[in-house]
C-alpha cells in the first residue's frame, strides 16, 4: 500500500481509521510505504521554517479545497499503535521529508 503525501491531509482520527484498514487489507509480508512531511526536532531553524512552510501550504489548501486539518497528523505514533513496525526509513532535505516502510 502506497501513501505518498496523502496522510497529512487528514486528522488523527481518520488516519487511525485508515491505519486499521491498511492493517486488515495488507497482504502477508506486504509493505505500507509512507512518504510525508516531517518537522525536525533537532534543528531549530529547520523546525521553524518547516512549520512556516506547512502553515502556508495548509492555508492554501484550506482556501482551494476546504481542507479541514491544519497540522500534520501523528502518523508514526498511530501506525506503531496499530501494530505496524518500521522496517526501513530515510530522511530527505535536512529531515523535512521522510520515507518509511512499515510491516505488520
Amino acid at each position: 500500500i502506497v501513501c505518498n503525501y496523502i496522510l497529512d491531509l487528514f486528522e488523527n482520527a481518520f488516519v487511525e481509521d485508515l491505519a486499521e484498514k491498511f492493517k486488515n487489507n495488507l497482504a502477508t509480508n506486504g509493505i505500507l510505504y509512507v512518504t510525508d512531511f516531517r518537522i525536525s526536532e533537532t534543528n531549530n531553524l529547520m523546525k521553524w521554517s518547516t512549520e512556516l512552510g506547512l502553515a502556508i501550504l495548509y492555508q492554501f489548501f484550506r482556501w482551494t479545497t476546504q481542507l479541514k486539518t491544519n497540522k500534520l497528523p501523528d502518523t508514526e505514533i498511530i501506525l506503531l499503535k496499530k501494530g505496524f513496525k518500521v522496517s526501513n526509513f530515510k530522511l530527505f532535505l535536512n529531515g523535512i521529508l521522510m520515507c518509511r516502510l512499515y510491516k505488520t
